[in-house]
């Protein structure tokens, strides 16, 4: 009888005090990161070369009234339906690859350098597999011109697809479905070129990072804000350069960065450019636009464009595209003319190179 009560004893410990599996599990639950909200759409293009887009939509952790209260960040998935201005817009990712499983592991861990800045901005990501259609080592600017011509027509009807799938993704979300911010690397970069193109009326800001190739730019292209960035090594630099000096002439709010000892490769130095670059358009626009709004739109009839296009015209620093060497404005006359590039900030000068003065 003793015995018996001994063990009932026991077996009751646990209920009364607790387990320290369970103490350790509720820690881990209370510290663990929130998940991010990942959707995902499948498009059916009718195109052989690239038949199906995988679009992948991260949505920003982001803190309400509760997770200020517990210290904690939670997912969108938790926040009030009634909140999505908290949300301040969306930037496309165009990255280098082919595998949905791969893309969306990349937003769920949110270690990318452009994902972090999303989350920090408060900015949902849009990415897409972008291999499928531009085969690997060919250049658009090697096709013959039939070849060319058939390119050009499968990418009108992918860039189509891609279009309506972007607005429909968006829309589930009560994201704003213009006004994007958007990356392309490589050969993200020449898809993204080319998206963007087709669609500008859809984009406020892009930053396009060792291309080679650029499509012909239909009207409205120039009311978006650009950033080209290569390698001085890579050998689309002067593709990049000559588009952007042309561009430039008819009045495009645009900017090109060359770095120093980089080839067909990136580094930390375009994170930090391309950081600025969004975080400068991001001060221009309201800190947290109503949804039906659009972050290339600003007060008064006003865009984005014009206002990087004003800066350009009276710039503050004025940077050299073959060195790195940034001077101050009145200063830029050391600099060949067709070299200037104009920055806006220190903070892009500091990054764009050394600055002198």
């Amino acid at each position: 009888m003793q015995r018996l009560v001994h063990l009932l004893v026991i077996a009751a410990l646990p209920l009364i005090f607790g387990t320290n599996a369970g103490a350790q599990n509720r820690a881990v639950a209370a510290t663990a990161p929130p998940l991010p909200e990942i959707d995902s759409y499948t498009l059916r293009t009718g195109i052989a070369e690239q038949p199906v887009i995988e679009l992948f939509l991260r949505l920003p952790l982001k803190k309400d009234i509760i997770a200020d209260k517990v210290g904690v960040a939670l997912p969108s998935l938790l926040t009030p339906r009634n909140q999505p201005s908290l949300i301040r817009g969306v930037v496309v990712y165009a990255p280098l690859n082919d595998d949905p499983a791969a893309l969306r592991k990349m937003l769920e861990d949110g270690r990318h350098s452009l994902v972090r800045w999303a989350d920090e901005q408060q900015m949902a990501v849009l990415t897409f597999d972008t291999a499928k259609h531009w085969k690997s080592r060919t250049s658009t600017g090697e096709l013959s011109a039939r070849q060319q011509s058939e390119f050009d027509h499968r990418f009108d009807r992918i860039a189509t697809v891609w279009d309506r799938g972007a607005r429909v993704i968006c829309r589930r979300h009560d994201l704003p479905d213009d006004g994007f911010f958007a990356y392309g690397t490589s050969r993200g970069s020449h898809y993204m070129h080319r998206l963007v193109v087709r669609h500008p009326d859809r984009f406020a800001a892009v930053h396009l990072h060792v291309p080679n190739t650029f499509d012909v730019a239909e009207k409205g292209a120039d009311n978006i804000c650009w950033l080209i960035t290569t390698g001085l090594n890579d050998p689309g630099r002067d593709a990049a350069e000559e588009y952007t000096q042309e561009k430039r002439a008819k009045g495009w709010p645009i900017l090109f960065c060359s770095f120093f000892g980089m080839g067909h490769e990136s580094d930390s130095r375009v994170d930090a450019i391309r950081r600025d670059f969004f975080n400068h358009l991001l001060s221009e626009s309201a800190p947290l636009p109503d949804p039906a709004s659009s972050l290339s739109a600003l007060g008064g009839g006003s865009t984005l464009a014009e206002t990087l296009r004003r800066s350009i015209e009276s710039p503050s620093w004025v940077a050299d595209s073959m060195n790195g060497l940034v001077y101050p404005a009145a200063e830029m006359e050391k600099i060949p003319e067709l070299q200037r590039v104009f920055l806006p900030t220190r903070s892009l000068a500091a990054h764009w190179g050394r600055i002198l003065e």
